[in-house]
């Protein structure tokens, strides 16, 4: 392989190798895939990666460097970056499984929901399976910068399935009220339903934070005098 590699290179032609990251298979190497990739490069001096979905439309790569450690930064750079491609994908809560599925809650969408709420009718949950989804945005609490998303999946008639967070969501809330609306007080809550649920009491505004252990960690914001936390 080494051979072909530099028989390419006396081309100038760079070697990429095609791969599937969500395809683990059975085998172990007791570490990364990333970093066993990067190893592999180094030994037949190839040049990086390329992968590329046909069902969910994601592609990347990396180019390969000498430590390892940059080479997963890069990777784990374009990880990071499809939660929010997902987002773009979705559309308008109002009239889908989203908004039905928040009617058998006797919940309701937020105003100004399009930021923070949406659909998409066929999103990534899990390796070979796609499920019509509640999809949220998570921003970082003090930039706003968006960061993840929370997947809530659904049955054809609106109810759920399951649900879960795609990408680096730590420092982050799905805010159901934006950040010009937030001054002296806010109300927090675990999951998106109770955040709503308070909404409906009145308790406003509201940010979901996705689960307890970020309830825990939430940090002190300038400006709130008043912090309410509403539990499951």
């Amino acid at each position: 392989m080494r051979q072909m590699v530099g028989d390419f290179h006396r081309r100038n032609v760079r070697v990429l190798f095609p791969i599937k990251p969500w395809d683990v298979g059975t085998r172990d190497e007791g570490e990364p895939m990333w970093v066993t990739w990067a190893k592999i490069l180094k030994e037949i001096d190839g040049d990086g990666l390329k992968w590329g979905c046909n069902h969910c439309g994601w592609t990347g790569g990396w180019k390969y460097a000498v430590r390892p450690s940059h080479v997963t930064t890069i990777a784990e750079n374009s990880r990071a970056a499809f939660p929010l491609q997902l987002w773009r994908e979705t559309v308008s809560a109002p009239g889908t499984l989203a908004e039905r599925y928040l009617e058998l809650r006797q919940l309701s969408l937020p105003e100004r929901h399009e930021d923070v709420l949406r659909f998409h009718a066929a999103c990534p949950f899990g390796p070979g399976a796609r499920h019509p989804c509640l999809v949220a945005l998570f921003r970082d609490v003090k930039t706003n910068e968006p960061r993840a998303i929370h997947r809530t999946a659904l049955t054809p008639d609106g109810r759920k399935i399951d649900r879960k967070a795609l990408g680096p969501k730590a420092g982050c809330a799905i805010k159901m009220t934006p950040d010009e609306d937030v001054t002296e007080g806010l109300s927090v809550a675990e999951g998106i339903e109770t955040a709503l649920a308070g909404m409906a009491l009145n308790f406003r505004p509201m940010w979901a934070l996705g689960d307890a252990n970020a309830v825990a960690k939430f940090p002190l914001l300038s400006g709130i005098e008043c912090l309410t936390i509403l539990v499951d």
